[in-house]
């Protein structure tokens, strides 16, 4: 287990991997607010294995890294784990409601915590009488189809076959769902990654070259159903407020001006 240790914080990179590295410009904004507030605004998480243990972070590792080589102060808040693989499944959930991401970004992290959950006790449920299965549980949580998660955990299972899913979820990369799924299944499963990625190329070129046919438009983030709109929009506009705290106004001005529009056209249909 790769692990460092500093000012009683255990560091795992198993944890550290999970997170997205920021851009110079984020971690410039990040320094320039930390240092402005005098510390961390928010609270590093932290998972103690148990009582002789040291903390382990689990959430903060840039904030944590910043506050350690400036000498800033920075608060820290526990959570239990039953396991490794809850606490991922913990970091992996933050990270889609923390962050302002793509379709492609999300659906690899939303893919990642899919595949990672029903691989725990439960996750398929039950065979007889069961409750509600990982996928449902997702897709209502978010707002999306049941089967949008089935295809976000293949396009997750096929991008880190490739060695590309981090890439996609940082944003680095951009690819197409059935490029990425046609790449992984033409390697084997011990391939290097320029076999992986002269393979993705290759379908890439396949997929330019070929005649254009007509498709119907899918989506991955609209839902279905009036409750599922709601979710969503809850969903969408808490991570709105956690990228933009100071905005909240323009948002409540946004939500109050489309509630008048409706009421505009509601009225005028009848």
């Amino acid at each position: 287990m790769d692990v460092a240790a500093a000012n009683g914080i255990r560091i795992e990179q198993q944890f550290a991997d999970l997170i997205p590295p920021l851009a110079d410009e984020e971690r410039a904004e990040l320094e320039a607010s930390i240092v402005q507030h005098g510390g961390a605004r928010e609270p590093l998480i932290v998972w103690y294995r148990n009582v002789r243990s040291r903390p382990t972070l689990i959430d903060g590792h840039h904030r944590y890294a910043i506050c350690t080589r400036l000498d800033l102060p920075y608060a820290v808040r526990s959570i239990d784990f039953a396991s490794e693989e809850h606490a991922k499944a913990w970091i992996e959930r933050n990270q889609i409601g923390r962050r302002n991401l793509s379709r492609d970004s999300f659906a690899v992290l939303l893919g990642r915590l899919y595949n990672r959950l029903k691989k725990l006790p439960g996750g398929r449920g039950p065979k007889q009488g069961r409750p509600q299965r990982t996928r449902e549980r997702l897709a209502a949580e978010y707002g999306v189809d049941p089967r949008t998660v089935d295809r976000a955990g293949a396009f997750q299972s096929a991008a880190e076959k490739l060695g590309i899913d981090k890439d996609i979820a940082t944003g680095t990369l951009r690819v197409h769902y059935a490029q990425v799924i046609s790449a992984s299944k033409a390697i084997p499963v011990n391939a290097t990654r320029d076999e992986a990625m002269a393979a993705l190329q290759a379908h890439r070129k396949a997929t330019r070259q070929s005649p254009k046919r007509h498709r119907e438009p899918q989506s991955w983030l609209v839902p279905e159903e009036p409750a599922d709109c709601l979710k969503a929009i809850r969903f969408y506009a808490k991570s709105f407020i956690v990228q933009s705290p100071d905005s909240v106004d323009a948002l409540n001005e946004l939500l109050a001006k489309l509630i008048d529009e409706n009421g505009e056209l509601r009225g005028s249909s009848r």
